[in-house]
């Protein structure tokens, strides 16, 4: 390889490792919110709560998030360096990755890309790892045109509601929050259609991961006799 492509390749390398660490700093605080928005949820009332999450502009399905991650292991013992690294910034996915016993997460991380996979694909993979299903069709005789045509008029009225909006009802920050809302619930209905029997089966990866696991904590064991 010439010498040119091989620093750029290596430059490649060292900024993607700082991107990890970054995100994975990212992770951190999204726990410390989650331990915050924890503390507040217990002294409030309902009322009081609402308007809190109003005064942060923050929407009840985040605030949910953040109640999930708040509430997992990883308040007491926040995963580590290599966890972090291979853990994806995105909200949605770190609630569920929080359902993960301590075991299963590191070796999940191996076996599946978070940061690359959807967010339909990583909660369809955690719910199969935890042995969890999808809810049944409430309606067995709904068809493929039946659905397309509620999804047209729900566009419709969505679409006639946000024209219907004042300006300074939808400051910018307001509209990246709703259409981040919106991306979480198109997320929910790709889990929907792509269910975790779709899902490549990940068990072979993860009894994979986890003999090398074995493998990597015997050999530092066994180093650090050596030393001794």
């Amino acid at each position: 390889m010439p010498a040119d492509i091989t620093a750029w390749v290596e430059d490649i390398k060292v900024l993607t490792n700082k991107m990890a660490t970054t995100e994975g700093k990212a992770v951190l605080h999204a726990i410390e919110l989650g331990r915050r928005y924890i503390e507040l949820r217990q002294n409030v009332k309902k009322r009081e709560w609402d308007t809190a999450l109003g005064e942060l502009r923050t929407s009840p399905r985040t605030a949910c998030h953040y109640l999930a991650i708040g509430a997992s292991w990883w308040l007491v013992q926040p995963p580590g360096p290599h966890e972090l690294s291979r853990m994806p910034g995105d909200l949605h996915k770190l609630a569920y990755l929080s359902k993960l016993s301590p075991q299963h997460l590191p070796l999940f991380l191996r076996a599946v890309n978070c940061k690359e996979a959807s967010r339909g694909m990583v909660i369809s993979a955690v719910q199969e790892v935890l042995g969890e299903t999808p809810p049944a069709p409430a309606n067995a005789g709904v068809t493929v045109n039946t659905l397309e045509k509620r999804w047209a008029g729900c566009v419709r009225r969505m679409v006639s509601a946000i024209e219907d909006l004042q300006p300074e009802e939808f400051d910018d920050q307001t509209r990246d929050q709703f259409w981040s809302e919106l991306q979480a619930k198109f997320s929910e209905v790709e889990a929907v259609l792509y269910p975790p029997r779709q899902v490549p089966d990940i068990a072979p990866e993860l009894a994979m991961a986890d003999d090398e696991y074995l493998t990597d904590t015997n050999e530092d064991a066994a180093e650090e006799l050596v030393v001794e």
